[in-house]
């Protein structure tokens, strides 16, 4: 009998994998949820100088907690990092609900992203650890779903929260969700042991190296060489990377990053120049925001059915987000161009990500939690070199005119749309030099 999402809900394995991707839900909603309060926040506190960093910080902390939660996970359990992860949540979510100004909003988003970045990296270790092995590309596939849906819904429902009961619920909201994820969690890991590990311990200096490229890529790029040099060094002398040492590791780090640079850089600046650039309204630029989440959301339900080898769905996947990234600069008329292609790279990304994560994976016991934090620590470091690169190229391209045009509403403004378009190449450019990579991965399943 082929496997299906239906066995992932039996009753053996339907609290693991509710708690699991309720995991995975709460962190990445989180990120998109109180985006959308931040103006309101900063206009109701003050202290507007600070708003950089205090968007910038959850994608900060995030990146630094997910390789220190898996290798928590490696040493401790998942279900210890599951706790350790949820009490840092729960006090970033109290601080951000009661902020007094925005530095507050800051350090909550800094508690928060720590801990969302432990919470997203138990899931990876329950699949691997604990779903028969025929179920786990369902269960990776769900997993990376969650990622689409997430980006669906957390834009509106911030903004509705935002209009409707004021930005502080926006924090306070997340509590509930927290509570009832754990209790999944806690039914679902009861009675199961993570197997022995001798000595499993982890490292910090790589992790906060990477946090700190991101940190400056977001807010002062020219500082990320240093940060990122540091990080290679250390990389290259301690016995536990970041990125596993193995080829078919680092050639999945690789494509994570590249893939990430790709669309999530375009995801950036894209409502600005279909608003700005192309002349389309606040609904229709958001529009295609909308449908690649719900074709990521496709592609990652897709995946698991399918069947191909690794080689040939990550390689797919990887294809696609090139494409699309290619396919939005096509000097036609109009936005459509952009719109069909950052959906068809959406597509992409649902194809490829499960399959990331089963690829990394060497076999060793007690590495599953570093293995499986590496591909989305990968993408979230690309998304930050894409957002660092495509504005760069905007900025570079379009003169002060016409970003004072931009500024003040007018539109459309060819100047900003062509500007826009060798932004889209020049992305586009990073998944395809990034897919001979490919011949490193195993010739396994996905």
């Amino acid at each position: 009998m082929r496997p299906s999402y239906r066995e992932l809900l039996a009753p053996d394995l339907r609290a693991l994998v509710l708690g699991g991707l309720g995991a995975s839900f709460l962190a990445s909603f989180d990120l998109l949820l109180v985006v959308t309060a931040l103006p309101s926040a900063a206009r109701d506190l003050g202290g507007i100088g600070g708003y950089a960093f205090a968007a910038a910080a959850y994608a900060v902390a995030q990146v630094t907690g997910q390789p220190i939660g898996g290798a928590l996970s490696d040493r401790a359990g998942p279900w210890r990092t599951l706790l350790v992860g949820s009490a840092a949540f729960a006090v970033g979510t109290a601080i951000g609900g009661s902020a007094t100004s925005l530095t507050m909003i800051a350090i909550a988003r800094l508690v928060q992203g720590f801990g969302g970045g432990l919470l997203l990296s138990v899931p990876p270790v329950l699949w691997t650890l604990y779903v028969p092995h025929r179920l786990q590309p369902h269960a990776f596939g769900l997993n990376s779903a969650v990622w689409g849906i997430s980006a669906l819904i957390g834009p509106p429902i911030g903004a509705l929260l935002t209009g409707t009961l004021g930005w502080r619920f926006v924090f306070w909201v997340n509590l509930p969700a927290l509570a009832l994820m754990l209790a999944l969690g806690y039914l679902g890991l009861r009675g199961r042991r993570p197997p022995p590990t001798a000595g499993t311990s982890f490292a910090l200096l790589g992790p906060v190296l990477i946090g700190l490229t991101v940190l400056a890529l977001l807010t002062r790029p020219w500082l990320a060489i240093p940060a990122a040099v540091a990080f290679v060094v250390s990389e290259w002398r301690t016995d536990l990377p970041v990125v596993p040492r193995t080829p078919w590791g680092r050639a999945t780090c690789v494509l994570a990053l590249a893939n990430g640079c790709t669309f999530l850089g375009m995801e950036a600046f894209l409502p600005l120049d279909l608003q700005s650039g192309v002349g389309w309204s606040v609904f229709w630029a958001a529009f295609p925001l909308v449908t690649a989440s719900l074709a990521w959301t496709a592609g990652s339900m897709l995946a698991a059915r399918i069947g191909f080898t690794l080689r040939l769905q990550v390689g797919l996947g990887g294809a696609l987000v090139a494409i699309g990234g290619l396919s939005a600069a096509l000097p036609l008329e109009g936005g459509l161009p952009v719109a069909l292609g950052y959906t068809l790279a959406g597509l992409g990304m649902g194809l490829a990500s499960p399959a990331l994560f089963v690829a990394v994976l060497s076999g060793a016991p007690g590495a599953e939690g570093r293995e499986t934090a590496a591909p989305p620590v990968a993408r979230n470091v690309g998304s930050s070199v894409g957002i660092a690169l495509g504005g760069a190229l905007l900025l570079y391209f379009s003169s002060s005119a016409t970003l004072r045009a931009a500024e003040h509403g007018v539109a459309p403004l060819g100047e900003l749309h062509h500007a826009a378009r060798l932004a889209y190449v020049t992305l586009g450019l990073a998944s395809l030099l990034a897919l001979p990579a490919v011949g490193w991965l195993r010739r396994t399943r996905a």
